[in-house]
């Protein structure tokens, strides 16, 4: 579990960006919405990524959440963003660094506050390819936290069901066979 930045929160950050918590990912602990910072709404079951401000250069940070593929098969994901607070962010899903199209748009910019916006989609990922969904500040980047949430699953490849059907029809025909012999 990350450091508690706010009430309920247990918070993820880049340590050399401490002042100012950002980019960071946050959880809500609690079992109810919470409200921090005066304008940001964080419900519970939704990751709040914040992108970074830019201090660092002058460049402005994405706040990433990668998953990487432990072994080489077919990933289907699905989940949502959402913006949590008064600004707009940027957001955007990447395959080994490819944007993907979500929503007829490689990076479907601007959400609106309370209205989620979902996407979907299925690739073949080796093992150690990554998935990443990013958030960048489109908007003020005081007030662009963004709601996030989403479920990614290895897909079951043809020679697997294969193998399953198989398997099930040699059970069936085993328990067919003892019965014959338990009636004889």
């Amino acid at each position: 579990m990350g450091d508690a930045c706010a009430t309920g929160l247990a918070c993820w950050y880049q340590t050399d960006m401490v002042q100012y918590l950002v980019p960071m990912v946050a959880k809500n602990t609690t079992d109810g919405t919470i409200t921090y910072a005066n304008t940001v709404v964080h419900p519970v079951d939704v990751l709040n990524i914040h992108p970074g401000h830019g201090d660092n250069g002058g460049f402005a940070i994405d706040a990433i959440i990668r998953f990487v593929a432990p072994t080489a098969s077919t990933y289907s994901y699905n989940g949502f963003f959402e913006a949590l607070d008064i600004s707009p962010s940027g957001v955007a899903i990447t395959i080994n660094g490819s944007p993907v199209t979500i929503s007829g748009s490689a990076n479907m910019g601007a959400l609106t506050v309370g209205s989620p916006t979902a996407f979907s989609g299925s690739t073949f990922l080796a093992a150690g390819d990554y998935i990443e969904f990013r958030v960048n500040r489109a908007g003020e980047i005081w007030n662009d936290s963004t709601g996030f949430a989403a479920q990614i699953t290895a897909v079951p490849e043809p020679a697997t069901w294969g193998l399953m059907i198989l398997g099930f029809g040699g059970a069936g025909a085993m328990l067919r066979t003892r019965r014959r012999v338990v009636a004889a």
